[in-house]
């Protein structure tokens, strides 16, 4: 959230280039690492082209969240949640981003480059993102439960995985 433009426009540029020559298709949409999301980010997306966006995270409070860092002992990740600490939170459906606004709808999404906001997904009355170290966090039954209560929302499920997360630990890396 903090980067600058020459920053941005590195870390977009070789993102693009990997997942271009590993996947062999346009990157069409993003998601910020720990949700650290600028206005300046987003422009640089909707002008680069992108579709959609899903950094976002629709929880009231969302700077509980934000104090993860804190509270979990050695953590050494980003700062969570820079840059939309202090926004209100956004809806739990997708929805036209307003770059100037990107917690609310665009009024008119042909304005701001046709970039979609899609909210990672949280559960109904679970003040927590669905994603798999949250769900490592707790534990097989306390994720299922919170993962059958988000299913029941009507907005669209998000689930962040994380590369990791898709690691068969059983099995012998080489």
């Amino acid at each position: 959230a903090t980067a600058g433009p020459a920053v941005l426009t590195r870390e977009l540029d070789g993102a693009e280039t990997l997942l271009r020559e590993h996947v062999g298709v346009r990157v069409r949409g993003f998601r910020a690492p720990g949700w650290n999301v600028s206005r300046a980010l987003y422009a640089r997306l909707a002008a680069r082209g992108y579709r959609y966006d899903s950094s976002l995270v629709p929880l009231p409070g969302s700077g509980l969240l934000a104090a993860l860092p804190r509270l979990v002992p050695g953590w050494s990740g980003p700062s969570i949640l820079a840059g939309q600490r202090s926004w209100p939170t956004p809806p739990a459906r997708p929805y036209p981003l307003d770059l100037e606004r990107p917690w609310a709808p665009a009024n008119r999404p042909d304005l701001h480059g046709g970039l979609w906001e899609v909210p990672c997904g949280v559960a109904s009355g679970v003040p927590i993102p669905l994603n798999a170290t949250v769900s490592a966090l707790l534990g097989d039954r306390l994720a299922r439960l919170t993962e059958a209560v988000a299913s029941r929302s009507p907005a669209p499920l998000v689930f962040v995985f994380h590369g990791l997360d898709l690691v068969d630990w059983s099995t012998e890396l080489h």
